[in-house]
């Protein structure tokens, strides 16, 4: 064999292997880019029992920002329709309706996001002393609502927080 020809089939092996090595180190980065700004979303229940006050908080602890495309609350298997800031305090007082309460309370509008870290108050109750109410009884009122919080990160990859509050 010719000394020319094994020195060119050797640089191709070499320029083959390396175009092989540099494919499979993209695809490793964007693999790792993608788990570099996942979000993850989870809810934060606070509940007082004895300063009668009761909070619901969704929490990213992920490492990317959520991206929310879709915040739907429930009404006893209802789509709640409103739009808006109302939309999460209506229901509350349609769940709570007897009970004396000072309320506030979010709403998560489409693209808005939630930095890592960053956790938004779903509502806020205080239920003054004349209306008190126990853990239980107000866990299973607040049985009747629903929130189901559909989210991105920003390589598109949807998520969905689904829990009954």
């Amino acid at each position: 064999m010719d000394i020319n020809l094994i020195i060119s089939i050797s640089s191709i092996v070499i320029a083959v292997s390396a175009l092989g090595a540099t494919i499979y180190q993209a695809y490793l980065n964007r693999k790792h880019n993608r788990i570099a700004v996942t979000p993850h979303l989870h809810y934060w229940s606070k509940n007082d029992e004895l300063n009668n006050t009761y909070s619901l908080e969704v929490i990213n602890n992920g490492i990317g920002p959520a991206r929310i495309t879709k915040f739907e609350l429930m009404l006893n298997g209802t789509i709640v329709e409103e739009k808006g800031m109302s939309k999460v305090s209506n229901t509350i007082s349609k769940v709570f309706s007897g009970y004396e309460l000072q309320m506030s309370s979010a709403y998560l509008d489409h693209d808005n996001c939630i930095s890592p870290n960053q956790s938004i108050r779903i509502f806020n109750i205080i239920f003054h002393e004349s209306s008190s109410i126990s853990e239980r009884k107000f866990k299973e009122l607040l049985n009747q609502m629903r929130l189901v919080i559909t989210y991105e990160s920003f390589y598109n990859d949807s998520f969905k927080l689904d829990s009954d509050v």
